[in-house]
Order: C-alpha cells, then structure tokens, then sequence
C-alpha cells in the first residue's frame, strides 16, 4: 500500500529522540516558540529540576516537559510522570506535552487531562490519529519552515521531503479547525505566567487604549493610550520619578502616588506603564473590589480573581489552583531584577470607610514574598490624615502636581490661546488636569468658540455634566446638583442671619459605619475636590470651597426662579428676596452668571426664566467687562431668551446702562 506524504512525515518523525534538546522535546521548543510568539524552553529533569530555581526561571518564557511516543501511549507512566513535576516544589515545569506518532484513547486522555487539572498541571496532548487530521502534524504544520529544518537537521531528511508532508497536512480540510484547538488549548494565561503576562499586556494596552473600556475597567475614562483624549501631556520627569521607585528592582517599600483630585495620579501610573519595555505582570484594584471589612483571608483570592480577570481568562477553580501554585514558585524564587508583579490601588480615598491600613500592609508583604512592588495612589490630605505612620513597610512618595506654567502654556498654545489671553482665575482652574481636559474637550466639540469663553463657574457646570468623578459610587448628575443646592440653601439662612461663624463649613459623617453616608457626606467624599475641601485640624467638618461658592449659589437661585414659574409667580420678585442676603459676599454678578450658566445649558429651563435671570444680571450695577466675551456665549445659546430679556430690561428702570 502506497503511502501518503502525511503518513511518510509520521515515519520521519519517529527517527527523532524521543525526549531532550536535540530530539522531539527540542523540536516542540522551536515550533511553539515560533506559533504563539512566546518562549518555549525545556524544563530540567529529575534530580537536576530547577536547582536553585532562579537560573532558568524566565517571566516571559514557558517550561515544559514532553515525551514522544509511537504506538501504545502507556497511560500509567504518563500519569506517573504529570504527578511527579506537581509534586517536585523545587520544580518549575509549566506545561507537559504528550505527542504520539499513533493513537491515543480517548479514556486515556481524559484521565491525564483530568490529573494535569487537579494537579494545576498544563497538559497538551497530540496524537497521529487514524482518523481525522492529525494532532501532532497540524502543530507542525503551524510554522512549516521551523518544523522542516529542525527535523531535516537531525534526521538528514531532505527538506523538501518534510516540508511535502506538511504542506499535505496544511491543504487537509480540517487544518484550520485544528489550528483553533490547539490554539486554544495551549494559550490559557493561567496555564504559565508567560502567557498571563502576554495577556494581561493585551488587557491594559486595551484599557489605556480606549476611554470606553477605560471606564469599564477603572470606572473612570483612565486611557492615557487613547489619542483621542484631548489634553494629554507627557510629564517625562515626573514619569521618570515612578519608574524608578515601581518598576525597578523591587526593596520592599510601597509607593504611594499623592497630589489632589484631578492631577492626574492614576494618569502618571497608566503613562509609566505604557513607557515599560518590558512590561511587568500587573494588576490593578480599585476601592469597589475590596470586602468591608477586609481580612487577612480576602487578599490573596482577591489578588488571584484580579490575576485571572485582567488576563482575559475565566475564574475558575482550575485557574485559581493554578495562580496558587505559580504563587508558591514565586515566594520560593530569589528576588528579582525587576518586579514579578506590580499591584495597583487606585483611589484609595474613594472609599473612606475601609480600613486601608490593613488593606496595605497586607497586600505590601504578599506583594513583596512575591517578588513584586506594591502602589496606591490618593489624595494627599487623605494621606496624611488616614494612613501615614501606620504602615508597616517603608513608603516612597511621588507628588503629583497641578500643571505648571510652562505645561500649562504648552496645551493652550497648541488649542490657539495662551495664559495672558485669561482670567487669572480661569488659568488657575485649568491648572487642573481633570478640569483642563473639560475645557479642552468643549473646544473641540465646538461648544466654546475660544477658551475666553469659559468662566470657573462654566468650566464647574461642565465638569459636573461631564460626569469626571472618579468615584466607586458616584452620584447621578441630577442628585448631585441637588446636594450642591441644598449646601447653598443652608448658607442662605445663615446669611440672613448677621454674625453666623462658618458660613461654608459643614459636618460630616466618617468612618467604619458610613456604607451609607448622608447625601452631605457622600458629596464631600466623592465631589472631586473641586467643591469641597478637608478643614485642617478636623477631620468631621469639611466646607464648600470659595471658587464653588458662586456656583453652588447660582443653582439655588435658579430653583428659586423655576419654583416660582411653576407656582406663576412673579419670578425677578422672588430672585430679588435670594439675592438680597447674597448681596453680602460681594459676588452677587458671579452668583447670577453661574445660574445663568446652568439655566441656558441645562436640558429643561424655559425661556422665561433665563430672560429673567438675564435681566436680573444686567440690572447690577457696575459689571465687570471682562465677562462680555462669557456673557456673549451664552448669547448665541439661547439667542430667544436673551431678546426677552433685552425687552424687559428695556422697559425697566436702573439697567439701561448695561444694555450696550
């Protein structure tokens, strides 16, 4: 009987060693490393596994060990084998590859299949089925040339005898079916940290890529990678500062990454990571993922779950067992070079009631028996308040900064404007990075024709609107404005009230009981800092911040006018009884431009009561003509509501002149 060229490659096959470098372990090294693009190297055996366990160890490499066999597969001695690399701790053997030039039964398979899995063993078996396409020969078919030249070096078979036989196998029916199998099959992340690694480089390149599953991932739009995120810059020395403290060789200490809301904290780590060649195994862990309360027994399953989930693979008991073994190599391994695994806890004061001391200085020593390095970043006062000095490790910190001059300047040039073309107020608002990434997107949807358009008031609406808190749990925009409101009503009374200390501080409620915070409480924690600051010397109060103020006010007064308007009410009669005690602080024009602000960018407020919160503003007397270009935005708006208000204004006495 004539034989095919996918039989006479089997029978060249078989002249090839059936283990070591040279022989059929050597040619599975080659034509694996060459189809997943992964490092494939062959494990020591026996007494010689791993001596130290640091010489061969690879993050990026995979270690396996195989055998070839012809005929009968001898099921036992391959169990015997599988059991003894699970139970060699001083071993480092990822993968064990069974490769038969006969037929394997199926019974056979599952019963190894099934060990490797409670064993946290990876096994790949291929066989020269009877029938069908053969295992084996597909994955060398997978990178011909690889295959053809290894084997024709050892067996001093023509090439092109092999390479007759492969593409046979390539042009079968079934070869792409099989492809897939054994491509699935071999890249499970969890089966080797090199492939986890491969992954999770995947996984975050996507998330840093895309504000989309940025904010699927982080709960946060944290895509330093995604090049249509306007006002982004590259803060190389600060970034610098990081990688030499996170992706270094690991000493034990945590990094904490401090500065205010909307600096960019989690940007700057999002940006080193981008910048690391190579990348590091990395995990990140926001505030929502942790138990309240935490214990000691929480951190290792929360880390593996946070492994598996941010390496694209399914939580299951096989891949935890896996994770858990790749954990014991790791703590019996010397320390490396550069970290093993960094972990990541992002906003740690989003969530104030967890007891983030425990929190760290667990994961800081499991973190570093791991090999790895340990990060958090918050806010600076939540820092100091909460966990300095409490921490067992070591801790270097990285302030991050608002913008300063100079980036400040480079980011308004390269949208046609400069910080002498602004409001000092506005320039020292969009020294923010948060805020400026408002404003900048306002320009390029075309919503402001220029920066001067913006005001703090407008550029505080907008980042509300915008939905930019970072928060575990953030309010609905509505129920938001709602809480704002409230905090302006409350000083309100207290202006009407002559010689009331405090007038911006509020109480609020902290701690291990707070899962269900006041709505005052959940505004102070959640608000981005840019209404609410901390009172220094007391961690229970917090107050509305001065540059808030003006706008917290603007949205009480125009509750004020809509409630009227609902109830047919004079509306000016009933703003002027509002903004007789507002008329205190000295801001009454920034109080009536906020409200206007968010009267004619709002979904729902009519014309009447714009025209009458616009003739309100205009009957003020000396305004600042430096508001015009602002004030003129909001013109072309609502261009109907402004012609009312220019006929009542007409007609009604003290405003003409500021008519023109």
């Amino acid at each position: 009987m004539t034989k095919t060229p996918i039989d006479e490659l089997r029978d060249i096959v078989r002249k090839l060693d059936a283990t070591g470098d040279e022989g059929f372990e050597g040619l599975l090294a080659v034509v694996l490393t060459d189809v997943t693009k992964t490092s494939f190297s062959l494990a020591k055996s026996g007494s010689q596994r791993g001596k130290d366990g640091q010489s061969t160890f690879d993050p990026g490499t995979i270690s396996f060990e195989g055998k070839r066999y012809d005929e009968t597969v001898p099921k036992n001695e391959v169990l015997s084998k599988i059991a003894e690399i699970a139970a060699d701790d001083k071993g480092h053997t990822d993968l064990w590859i069974l490769g038969s030039t006969g037929t394997i039964r199926t019974q056979d398979i599952e019963a190894i299949t099934a060990l490797g899995e409670r064993l946290a063993i990876g096994t790949l078996i291929l066989d020269w089925s009877a029938t069908g396409l053969t295992g084996l020969g597909t994955l060398l078919a997978m990178a011909p040339d690889r295959s053809a030249t290894f084997i024709a070096d050892k067996t001093k078979v023509p090439e092109a005898e092999i390479l007759n036989g492969l593409s046979a196998i390539r042009a079968h029916a079934q070869f792409n079916d099989r492809v897939r199998e054994i491509a699935t099959a071999i890249e499970q992340p969890s089966i080797a940290p090199a492939y986890a690694l491969k992954k999770n480089d995947e996984y975050f390149r996507a998330a840093f890529g895309s504000r989309a599953k940025a904010r699927a991932v982080f709960g946060q739009p944290l895509a330093p990678g995604d090049s249509t995120v306007p006002g982004i810059l590259d803060r190389a020395p600060l970034r610098g500062t990081l990688d030499k403290l996170v992706f270094a060789k690991p000493n034990g200490k945590t990094t904490a990454i401090l500065g205010a809301d909307g600096n960019g904290k989690s940007w700057l780590f999002g940006q080193c990571w981008l910048n690391q060649t190579p990348k590091p195994l990395t995990v990140v862990i926001v505030p929502d993922a942790i138990k309240n309360p935490f214990t000691l027994a929480d951190a290792e399953p929360l880390l593996i779950a946070s492994l598996i989930a941010q390496t694209g693979d399914i939580d299951t008991e096989i891949n935890r067992a896996r994770w858990q073994k790749h954990f014991g190599r790791w703590k019996r391994l010397k320390s490396p070079d550069r970290p093993r695994l960094v972990v990541f806890f992002d906003g740690l004061n989003q969530r104030e009631s967890i007891e983030w001391t425990r929190v760290i200085n667990t994961f800081g020593e499991i973190v570093a028996k791991l090999g790895g390095k340990l990060v958090f970043s918050c806010r600076t006062p939540f820092y100091r308040n909460n966990i300095k000095d409490r921490l067992l490790d070591a801790v270097d910190t990285v302030d991050v900064p608002e913008w300063s001059n100079p980036e400040l300047q480079v980011l308004l040039e390269g949208r046609g404007t400069s910080i002498a073309k602004l409001q000092q107020p506005v320039v020292d608002f969009l020294r923010n990075p948060r805020i400026f990434a408002v404003a900048a997107e306002l320009f390029e949807r075309g919503r402001i024709e220029e920066f001067s358009d913006l005001s703090v008031s407008r550029l505080l609406f907008e980042h509300i609107r915008a939905g930019t808190s970072p928060a575990a749990e953030p309010l609905p925009v509505a129920e938001f404005v709602r809480g704002v409101r409230d905090h302006a009503d409350e000083i309100i009374k207290r202006l009407k009230k002559p010689g009331t200390l405090d007038l911006r501080v509020f109480a609020r409620k902290i701690g291990p009981t707070a899962k269900s915070l006041t709505l005052q409480g959940q505004l102070a924690v959640i608000s981005a800092g840019r209404f609410f600051a901390e009172v220094p010397g007391d961690a229970t109060l917090y107050s509305l911040k001065e540059e808030g103020l003006p706008f917290a006010l603007g949205m009480s007064l125009l509750s004020t006018a809509q409630l009227a308007e609902r109830n047919h009410l004079n509306i000016r009669d009933e703003l002027s009884g509002i903004l007789d005690p507002i008329s205190a602080l000295d801001n009454t024009a920034e109080v009536l431009i906020s409200a206007l602000i968010a009267a004619v960018l709002g979904d729902d407020t009519s014309p009447e009561v714009i025209a009458a919160l616009a003739t309100s503003y205009v009957a003020l007397q000396n305004l600042d003509a430096t508001r015009y270009q602002e004030f003129s935005a909001l013109v072309r708006d609502a261009p109907a509501a402004f012609l009312r208000a220019l006929e009542d204004a007409t007609i009604a006495e003290g405003v003409t002149s500021n008519l023109s």
